[in-house]
């Protein structure tokens, strides 16, 4: 059994690594992806319509992959399998093969990005990263949506919503074993739970940190880690009661997020990051984080140079439904944000999402009828 104060240091040391905002360990962690072979997965449904291969960087099977599969799932049903191929170097020569689905995604560093002479091609950031400027708030939900005002303010009238916060171990296991985990399960899935393993999350989360609970007629019902870096806070993990899904219909997270901003701004902080999420302004997280104003920016890790370039190989009508019903947040040489909103005359861009926050700079709605005009890789090099 490793040494306590071992198992503390190597937790933190392994989230100083993967999470360090420095230039010398980004260029470090990319020296290091440099080295390691590519990852290489073809994933089918039931529908070859919307068969998907992802090529590149390992991370995209966490941040990326997932994501397309469940929205396939949503939009054809089916269940997915995954065929994985031999790990290499080289992406162009398995970007180009007949073997590929119509849709292909790839994770690479910018300066990897591909040179392709085909159209219907798009540059995403693998991440993206929310930042509240909590000194421009007042009172909790003075920046919220006027409905999720009135939430909030019913659940604190009604329900009692009070902020609670526990330095205790204890505390940090009823968290993790009845809060986190659980939900993350239920998010996710057992074979796409994101989250960090238990002794990061204390020795390199709670001990830096604070643990808040949300407590609703006076029962512990969702709960929140955060980290404190200077004048920054973090929102790291999260969740609710045994993972139950009707604390989500309550708005508890509305209320835990909303106090915990209050609480932040009340420890001296001048920034809440509330973490990241994918570039697909249709997921429910981007929704949820965008209620409270923050700014969309990179991340300011390893992630901050990595991208999601996605491309279609071959113009089918499911490829066609997966993009209008998932508009993405594309990035350009000037690392300008915008929102692609893709339609076509059978599919009306799709309304109803709301994406405006600051650090995006416009919306452009993308007509498939041109895009996709000559949609095949006939060439791609990559430097």
């Amino acid at each position: 059994m490793m040494v306590p104060c071992v198992t503390a240091a190597t937790a933190r040391a392994r989230h100083s690594w993967a999470h360090s905002e420095s230039d010398a360990a980004r260029r470090l962690y990319g020296v290091r992806d440099q080295l390691l072979p590519r990852t290489f997965v073809d994933s089918r449904c039931g529908s070859p319509g919307l068969d998907v291969s992802y090529g590149g960087l390992v991370d995209g099977l966490k941040h990326v992959l997932p994501f397309i599969e469940r929205t396939r799932t949503e939009l054809v049903g089916g269940s997915s399998s995954r065929a994985h191929g031999a790990w290499r170097r080289n992406v162009s020569a398995w970007v180009v093969s007949e073997q590929r689905g119509p849709l292909v995604a790839l994770g690479l560093y910018d300066s990897e990005v591909p040179v392709v002479s085909a159209p219907a091609t798009v540059v995403a950031p693998m991440r993206i990263r929310y930042v509240v400027h909590v000194k421009q708030r007042g009172t909790p939900g003075d920046m919220l949506p006027r409905r999720d005002r009135e939430k909030l303010r019913s659940g604190i009238r009604r329900f009692g919503w009070s902020l609670e916060r526990d330095e205790s171990s204890a505390g940090f296991d009823f968290f993790f074993d009845r809060m986190h985990v659980p939900t993350m399960v239920a998010r996710h899935g057992d074979d796409e739970v994101h989250t960090e393993s238990r002794d990061i999350a204390r020795h390199a989360l709670f001990e830096r940190g604070a643990l808040l609970f949300l407590r609703h007629e006076g029962e512990r019902r969702a709960g929140l880690i955060c980290r404190t870096d200077g004048a920054t806070v973090s929102f790291r993990l999260a969740g609710v009661l045994d993972g139950d899904s009707r604390h989500y219909s309550d708005s508890l997270q509305l209320g835990l997020y909303s106090l915990a901003l209050e609480w932040a701004a009340e420890q001296g902080a001048q920034y809440v990051e509330l973490s990241g999420s994918r570039p697909f302004v249709s997921e429910g997280l981007y929704q949820f984080k965008r209620k409270f104003r923050p700014e969309i920016l990179l991340p300011f890790n390893h992630f901050r140079s990595k991208r999601l370039v996605l491309m279609v190989r071959q113009d089918t009508p499911e490829v066609r439904d997966w993009l209008v019903a998932n508009p993405i947040i594309a990035i350009d040489g000037r690392q300008e944000l915008r929102v692609l909103f893709f339609f076509d005359e059978e599919r009306p861009k799709r309304e109803g999402i709301r994406w405006r926050c600051s650090g995006i700079a416009r919306e452009e709605p993308v007509d498939l009828d041109r895009w996709l005009v000559g949609a095949s890789i006939v060439q791609s090099r990559i430097v």
